[in-house]
């Protein structure tokens, strides 16, 4: 195939989004799985509380990780409207993910009796992978 040169700055840009996404998405899912792990072993805290901790933590550092991170090429008009915009739909994303996550935490380990890191842990991927699409045409258009 016969590319123009727009064309393929434009596909080396997505993927270089998608590199720094997975980048920050692997940190981020790595700190909710660990968080996860301390608060439903060593503390003893129910495995949906657990979760509702750990990705609440997870996404409170991840808006600042993406945003200055995986999104830093989005330019806006004024920089404080604009985050303040972008936190707004990222916490309101974030809303969806948590009850997400939560729902699917339950049917895998209550429904389908997975242990509950692995279950943590499948749960994160499925999550990140629609997140991902979400903040594209969402959060950070």
């Amino acid at each position: 195939m016969n590319y123009s040169l727009p064309t393929q700055v434009l596909a080396l840009r997505h993927v270089s989004k998608i590199f720094k996404y997975l980048i920050a998405g692997t940190c981020m899912t790595a700190l909710v799985i660990g968080l996860f792990w301390l608060f439903s072993g060593p503390l003893h805290i129910n495995y949906i509380f657990a979760n509702i901790i750990a990705t609440t933590t997870g996404i409170v550092i991840g808006f600042f990780v993406h945003t200055h991170y995986t999104h830093s090429d989005k330019k806006n008009s004024s920089a404080d409207h604009g985050n303040r915009t972008q936190f707004v739909k990222f916490i309101a994303l974030s809303c969806v993910n948590i009850g997400l996550s939560a729902l699917l935490m339950f049917v895998l380990v209550s429904g389908f009796t997975l242990p509950e890191v692995p279950s943590q842990a499948l749960t994160s991927l499925l999550i990140a992978v629609w997140t991902y699409t979400a903040q594209l045409f969402f959060v950070y258009v």
